[in-house]
Order: C-alpha cells, then structure tokens, then sequence
C-alpha cells in the first residue's frame, strides 16, 4: 500500500470514528502543524493552543477533506493558518511603521558552526516583527495568499497588504 493510500485509509477510519485512526493523523501532522501556527503567532505556547483548536476543527470537518484537491497536510495546514489568524484578530494584530531597522538577532547571532539553524533565525526574525507585519508575511510567502485575500482576510486594502509585506 503506497503511503497516500495509506494516508486515505486512515482518514477514512478517522472518518468511522476510529481513535487510533484519528490518533495516528494527530502525531503525524502535529509538529508541522505547531510550525505553522509559531510562524503566525511568534510563541510556541500561543501555538499550541491553536493547534489544538485546528485539529478540533480538522477533525470536525473531515469528511470536507478531499484528496483530489490536495494533501491532508495542506488541508490541515490551512486550517491552523486560518485559526491563527482568527487567534490574532481575537488578540488584536498590531501594525506598525516602527520596525527596527537592524533586527535583535542580527547582533548576537552566534557562529553559523555552532549557532541556531536558519529556521530558528526565521523564527527570531519573524518574533520581532509587530503581529500584523507577521501574519500579512506568513500568508503571503508561505500560505500564497494573494493581497487582494489578505486584504479580504485581515479586513484591510490590498495596497495596505503590500505595505506591510514590504516592511516585514
């Protein structure tokens, strides 16, 4: 059995109510997940959280799920970026033009022999960006919104949408 029939299989028990079905979606989608979620919101507790809350959703809306159109992953991954922005407007996202011009990190980034691997300096890089700035570039470059959808998403202009990416 290939690995997306198997994939299939498993949502499908998921589907019938299966826990260990269901378990078994949670560990294998779990990390990528909660890296999603600390993209949007810049603390892993806060991620956590959502997480939890998207996979309450995933679960609830499974049999919307359709292979056809896309990995579980992607599905999944989608919802936990629509629960961290409805996270983020609940928190109220803070816009800003004050975005420092030489990030924190930047001056004690240890040595790239023994110092954090990119994606820790992404993660620092993103944690010091005001949460408007933060969530307009995550769904942007990594989820491929359109401005014209982050605007319709965040309740904001297109062009106010690429104001904030080009700061970000």
């Amino acid at each position: 059995m290939s690995a997306a029939a198997a994939h299939i299989d498993l949502i499908a028990r998921a589907l019938r109510n299966d826990r260990r079905a269901t378990e078994t979606l949670y560990r294998q989608h779990v990390e990528r997940a909660t890296v999603v979620a600390r993209r949007y919101l810049g603390s892993a507790y806060d991620a956590e959280d959502v997480v939890h809350e998207a996979f309450a959703k995933a679960f609830t809306k499974l049999a919307s799920f359709d292979a056809g159109r896309g990995s579980f992953s992607s599905w999944l991954s989608r919802i936990v970026a629509n629960e961290s922005v409805s996270w983020l407007r609940r928190e109220r996202l803070r816009f800003t033009d004050d975005i420092t011009d030489t990030p924190a990190f930047a001056k004690t980034r240890p040595d790239a022999a023994t110092g954090p691997t990119e994606y820790a300096d992404l993660l620092r890089a993103l944690d010091i960006l005001p949460s408007g700035a933060r969530t307009v570039f995550n769904l942007a470059v990594f989820e491929g919104f359109s401005h014209a959808e982050i605007g319709e998403t965040l309740g904001m202009t297109a062009s106010a949408s690429r104001a904030q990416l080009t700061r970000a």
